[in-house]
């Protein structure tokens, strides 16, 4: 019932207004659709409604990660990947988040790199002096992947600490 509508009783109800979500139709078909969204709000409908697991495959194959590194980052078990993606099913609002944000760093540092995956998975595993580790370390956490992003951000502008 919404504000102000009367319940069986006849008195009026002190329930508030329900807000909607728009309803656009924003599933990603692929890797690539997820990292080019529309418009932010494209970006807040496909990690609420969730991201197929089969992007999660893509995102493997494209940056060169083992099941285990994307399963750690996105916070679920490869079990639980796995069967998702045998059953075409869709990632949690969790996980679908923390998807799109790795594979938004990495994609950003990959082209940083020239198209490089080897170069990049080097430069992940090396010790960063900006970061006091290596930055795959970091990109488990939501503030660890904004710190990678950061840095990655400034070394494209020439910017070295």
């Amino acid at each position: 019932m919404f504000e102000g509508e009367r319940n069986k009783g006849g008195s009026p109800t002190t329930h508030k207004k329900r807000v909607r979500t728009p309803t656009r139709d924003m599933r990603p078909r692929d890797l690539d659709d997820m990292l080019r969204p529309r418009d932010t709000m494209d970006w807040v409908i496909l990690v609420k409604r969730g991201v197929p697991a089969r992007v999660a495959s893509e995102a493997m194959q494209r940056f060169r990660l083992t099941q285990h590194e994307i399963c750690r980052v996105i916070g679920i078990p490869v079990s639980t990947l796995n069967r998702l993606i045998r059953g075409d099913k869709y990632l949690s609002h969790v996980a679908s988040d923390a998807l799109k944000d790795v594979s938004f760093v990495l994609d950003n540092l990959l082209q940083a790199l020239g198209g490089d995956a080897d170069v990049m998975n080097a430069w992940l595993d090396a010790l960063n002096p900006s970061l006091t580790c290596a930055p795959r370390d970091l990109l488990a956490s939501r503030d660890g992947r904004d710190l990678v992003a950061a840095t990655v951000g400034r070394a494209c502008h020439g910017i070295f600490q």
